[in-house]
């Protein structure tokens, strides 16, 4: 079933177009102009998740996320606004939200941030062994193998990767949503940390790899 998100901001084109994003991107989104519209749409169905203005009439968004939390611990709750101080962030967080998110943040950075914030809800997170091309990962001994060969180690972060382009085939990537996914946007690293990570992780896979492609000037793609 598809996940249901309350979104709520006073302007209207914004509005729109996150509608349009999200519902483009799978969604059940319910949208509302205000806080109080916020709440009420809250209350009449409890959503996977709220993604909320911080600054709006008749009711802000630090006050939604402060009385849903009085009695509502569980479903998460997202700022996506232009305050992006520290004091900020740091009131957002202080009142029950789950991530405090920027608007300059780039689409594929915000579907990241509201896919794994409905995963965790959810408690959606893929678990077990899987097949990579020829190989066969198994998570919980962060290995893989091939065959009756040796077992070959693999990093947590590793076996993400290769469940991830395992389960969407043919689908291209940018490096932020996968840099934003994989590692986070507070992560202290650099423009060659994804780079070396899928370096590290073609020569493990040997000729298997063939498939793990760069797409020049966007990202990375699975092609089997």
């Amino acid at each position: 079933m598809n996940a249901t998100v309350i979104l709520a901001d006073d302007e209207r084109l914004i509005r729109q177009s996150l509608v349009g994003l999200l519902e483009a991107n799978g969604y059940d989104v319910r949208a509302g102009k205000n806080g109080e519209e916020a709440l009420r749409l809250y209350r009449e169905r409890r959503p996977d998740l709220l993604l909320l203005d911080v600054m709006m009439p008749k009711m802000n968004g630090y006050d939604v996320c402060g009385t849903i939390r009085q009695t509502d611990v569980e479903t998460p709750v997202l700022f996506l606004t232009a305050l992006d101080s520290d004091v900020d962030e740091l009131k957002g967080l202080g009142v029950g939200a789950d991530d405090y998110i920027s608007k300059t943040a780039s689409n594929e950075i915000l579907l990241a941030r509201i896919a794994a914030a409905v995963r965790r809800h959810r408690h959606e997170e893929p678990t077990g062994d899987f097949d990579f091309a020829d190989w066969r990962v198994e998570p919980a001994r962060q290995s893989m193998r091939r065959g009756a060969g040796d077992a070959v180690a693999l990093r947590e972060r590793e076996v993400a990767l290769l469940r991830w382009f395992a389960g969407h085939p043919g689908e291209v990537f940018t490096r932020d949503f996968l840099f934003a996914k994989f590692w986070g946007v507070s992560f202290d690293g650099n423009d060659s940390t994804l780079s070396i990570a899928i370096l590290r992780l073609r020569e493990k896979l040997g000729e298997s790899a063939a498939g793990l492609k760069a797409v020049r000037g966007t990202g990375y793609v699975w092609r089997p």
